[in-house]
């Protein structure tokens, strides 16, 4: 695949996540991914497909209601990079989701995500995006 390839496929994944769509997405994502949440929020932390996964399920259903994102852009960076700007609304338990959005960056091998990183104000943030 190529960058507009992996591009595609991150928008893709992203409608398919609106959707509900969550296994869809699931098998976008190579076995041994490893996703990054760089925020100093609850869900800080490194996480294996799997893991993130099952958090996205669990823990962030619980946390976060009424969760709208919305896609702003996603470009190409070479061609391994993807890097989408997001901005989302909805209510977690502390408050609103921050409007202001911020960016997940992953890197797309072979038509698989095999890496990722999530962030909007690194140790500042104080809710998600």
């Amino acid at each position: 695949m190529g960058a507009s390839e992996n591009a595609a496929l991150i928008r893709r994944n992203w409608e398919l996540f609106a959707e509900g769509q969550g296994e869809a997405v699931y098998a976008t994502w190579a076995e041994d991914a490893v996703w990054h949440v760089l925020d100093a929020t609850r869900f800080q932390g490194d996480y294996t497909r799997d893991e993130y996964f099952t958090m996205l399920s669990t823990t962030w259903t619980e946390y976060v209601t009424s969760y709208r994102p919305e896609l702003v852009s996603c470009e190409s960076f070479g061609d391994e990079l993807v890097v989408a700007y997001l901005r989302s609304t909805g209510e977690t338990l502390e408050g609103p989701i921050d409007p202001n959005g911020g960016l997940m960056i992953y890197r797309v091998l072979d038509g698989r995500i095999t890496e990722g990183w999530a962030v909007s104000r690194g140790r500042d943030a104080t809710t998600l995006f």
